[in-house]
């Protein structure tokens, strides 16, 4: 909670007002929400527009409904930061509470953004109060510091976040005196502040297992090695034993799967089982997440060895521990609001998710991996309508929707699988080959031959009868080019955003003239300084977003050529043609189209 020291406001609070404050604070930390709400409503009477005050009553409905009153928390800190800025605009100087206040408002909003796993966001609002409050005096900048860390982290921005672990290390995470104190014991840090030994060891044991992660992102090798070494021996000094936590098995684990050892990735990650189960405090509802995060990672490293039907086994069952765990999650939170509402009227309670829950999701990601792994198999239905599923999250990747314009070929050319009479080992159905033969015929003979792509012309391709009775839509071609539509468009104004050219001063009347008609723009652009996200992956720079740019306009052509549209067809490759370091393969099916 803000503190409530009205130095600069119009009516001051009187000292009764200042002592009930403090007993409302005292009520917040006790979890006795109602009397501090009442207190506080109170005292809204004679301060109606009070940010404090109005950021505190917040806080305390928030804590009330258990975390689910997120869209009403989220309205009063928007109100809150609005009201401090635009007062700080009028006064030209914001004291030194309005400014605590702002930043705290800040955090909390920065906070719900990143358990609702929009990172962007919370990176942005986390950027603004870094730069207003660059100082280290206090525990909650050291708070909102650690979580810019993770939200660099969550956002693939690994040297944003190894500066700020540099000076949470040198300046914050050096004790004075010695480090060997008792839990009950203050520890004072370089910064000048006092905090538990307990919370002293949490905050630096977070900080090394963040620069493992950093070290991770940045394949530093070496780095990454010592950190862990590290971050695993600050474990064992306070566990008091040798035995390594499910952390630094992960941690180990992502290191050889960055190796390229996913024999011995796998080998380390199979002792999590015994690590994540045997831990101390372990509860039910705590082994359903790692279990979830364990399959996944099974499964990821069982796709880079090429197994795929492994891979999507694995990935299963984390789909399966997910919504477990979340259904348990949404039980015991119906549990808490009967209880919180006097235990009656059970079968009244609110189905809101809480935020835990909504932290806790992990379905979206699951389901791009899961997505992935069917496509891979050949299992291109089941594979549209499960990277449809994670679309609602990740709309803004272009790999996405590159990847289900590429479900939607696989189907309609009949190069997937027979899904609903073929068994898993095996090859293509007559069904399916009969299909891969009808989208192209041969003419000529020897180096003189010619493949010549057929427009498709089947039930889904007539718009008469291209209706479906669910709110999914069918795989088909048409689908298939409004997918390469969005990743095109997507990628473009990425492009267009960070577009590095000489100035108009320095370029020839030729080169205007080309650049105004829309010829030659490709090979104008640095794609090194381009960065285009692709959340939930890592994002696409230099050669692999001429890659990703390629594989957009290779596609968009094969798929104009089954739709008939030949001159689209021939735009397209010419585009790809124009992109420079193009690879031999792109190269090729460019010409070849």
């Amino acid at each position: 909670m803000t503190e409530t020291n009205n130095k600069s406001g119009s009516i001051p609070f009187s000292d009764d007002e200042q002592s009930s404050a403090i007993r409302a604070k005292q009520l917040f930390f006790s979890s006795d929400y109602d009397s501090a709400l009442t207190i506080l409503k109170r005292m809204l009477k004679n301060h109606t527009n009070d940010p404090h005050l109005l950021h505190n009553r917040a806080l305390n409905e928030f804590y009330k409904s258990n975390g689910a009153r997120i869209s009403e928390f989220k309205k009063t800190l928007n109100k809150v930061i609005k009201q401090i800025k635009n007062k700080q605009d009028e006064e030209d100087i914001i004291a030194s509470n309005d400014k605590a206040g702002c930043s705290c408002a800040q955090y909390n909003l920065a906070l719900i953004h990143f358990y609702l796993h929009q990172y962007s966001f919370s990176e942005e609002i986390l950027t603004q109060a870094y730069k207003v409050t660059d100082n280290t005096d206090n525990i909650h900048q050291v708070k909102l510091e650690l979580l810019l860390v993770d939200s660099y982290l969550m956002t693939h921005k690994p040297a944003e976040a190894e500066k700020i672990l540099d000076k949470l290390e040198k300046v914050l995470l050096v004790p004075y005196g010695n480090d060997k104190s008792n839990e009950t014991e203050k520890v004072k840090t370089a910064a000048g502040f006092e905090l538990p030994a307990a919370e002293f060891e949490k905050l630096r044991k977070g900080v090394y297992y963040m620069r493992s992660r950093c070290s991770l992102q940045m394949k530093s090798a070496k780095a990454c090695k010592r950190e862990i070494k590290t971050f695993n021996s600050q474990f064992e000094s306070t566990a008091g034993n040798n035995h390594q936590n499910h952390h630094t098995v992960f941690l180990k684990s992502n290191f050889e799967y960055m190796k390229g050892n996913h024999h011995k990735a796998l080998r380390v990650i199979n002792n999590a089982i015994f690590t994540g189960a045997s831990e101390k405090g372990t509860t039910p509802l705590q082994q359903h997440d790692f279990m979830s995060m364990y399959n996944n990672n099974i499964g990821v490293i069982y796709f880079m060895m090429e197994k795929y039907g492994l891979g999507c086994h694995y990935m299963d069952k984390a789909l399966m521990e997910n919504k477990r765990f979340l259904d348990q999650v949404l039980k015991q939170h119906s549990q808490n609001v009967v209880t919180t509402n006097g235990g009656s009227n059970r079968s009244n309670a609110p189905s809101i998710k809480s935020l835990e829950s909504l932290n806790k999701n992990l379905r979206f990601e699951l389901l791009y991996n899961y997505g992935l792994f069917l496509l891979h198999t050949g299992y291109s239905s089941s594979a549209f309508d499960v990277l449809l599923g994670a679309c609602q999250a990740f709309h803004n990747n272009p790999r996405l929707w590159l990847r289900i314009a590429e479900s939607c070929i696989q189907k309609c050319t009949g190069c997937g699988k027979d899904e609903n009479g073929m068994s898993r080992s095996g090859g293509g159905s007559k069904k399916n080959q009969a299909a891969m033969h009808n989208t192209f015929t041969e003419v000529g003979s020897g180096c003189h031959r010619k493949i010549i792509i057929r427009p498709i012309n089947n039930y889904l391709s007539n718009s008469k009868h291209n209706l479906s009775t669910t709110s999914s839509p069918p795989a088909s071609m048409e689908y298939a080019a409004a997918c390469l539509r969005n990743a095109y468009t997507i990628l473009c104004s990425a492009m267009e955003n960070r577009r590095s050219s000489p100035p108009n001063d320095e370029k020839t009347e030729k080169e205007q003239k080309s650049e105004k008609k829309g010829q030659n723009t490709l090979a104008n652009f640095d794609y090194d300084s381009i960065v285009v996200p692709c959340l939930p992956g890592s994002p696409v720079t230099g050669s692999s977003l001429v890659h990703l740019f390629a594989a957009v306009l290779v596609n968009s052509s094969y798929v104009a050529l089954h739709l008939g549209d030949a001159l689209s067809a021939l735009h397209f490759s010419e585009k790809a043609l124009r992109l420079p370091e193009l690879s031999g393969c792109h190269r090729y099916l460019a010409e070849l189209e």
